[in-house]
């Protein structure tokens, strides 16, 4: 997995190092349907999206159903209504055990589509709080995944060349930008067969 020229490890965190896609899931079928919008938002166009900020979605449904919101402020019900399903929230084994072998051996980071609020509450949920070197998230960027300036940003962080890392995603929004960046990738639905079978 790790070859000789990766010398730095970037990993997304929500479906990569974290199982919080249910809890995600539950908290924008709650909002959308709260605004009568929740079937602009089927589970499978939620799973596409993966990696995408959250009030960039709403931007994407207000346009489509021809309707005024505040795409932050909704954003932020969003959070909320997620920080409320926190128990549901899982580490990915594979993943989570690559980055414990790795500390301290491998600069790592974390680039990740989600708010500063929301992947500190993720990572804190699974016991990695304050783990990584760097968390580069949808605040720190002026264009988020598919775009790659998140990676780009992760591995500037990390102070190496983008080539040099090695990156870990669960969607294909994720991998393009981890790609596009001139990072390899692991697409972690590899290392997990049972979500390969459900899904």
């Amino acid at each position: 997995m790790l070859q000789p020229h990766h010398r730095a490890i970037v990993f997304d965190c929500d479906g990569t190092l974290a199982d919080s896609m249910p809890a995600h899931w539950i908290a924008w079928h709650h909002t959308l349907k709260d605004h009568g919008l929740d079937q602009y938002l089927p589970h499978e166009r939620f799973m596409a999206l993966g990696g995408v900020p959250a009030h960039r979605i709403f931007e994407m449904i207000a346009e489509e159903a021809g309707v005024v919101l505040d795409p932050l402020e909704l954003a932020a019900k969003k959070y909320e209504a997620y920080f409320a399903s926190a128990h549901l929230i899982q580490p990915i084994a594979p993943t989570v055990q690559l980055a414990r072998r790795s500390r301290g051996r491998v600069p790592m980071a974390v680039a990740t589509g989600s708010t500063r609020k929301g992947v500190t509450h993720t990572l804190g949920a699974i016991g990695m709080g304050d783990f990584f070197e760097t968390v580069i998230c949808a605040d720190d960027v002026r264009h988020p995944k598919p775009h790659p300036e998140t990676y780009l940003k992760a591995a500037e962080a990390l102070g190496v060349a983008p080539a040099e890392c090695l990156a870990f995603e669960d969607t294909e929004v994720g991998m393009q930008s981890a790609r596009d960046a001139g990072m390899d990738v692991i697409d972690v639905n590899d290392l997990r067969p049972e979500q390969r079978s459900a899904g």
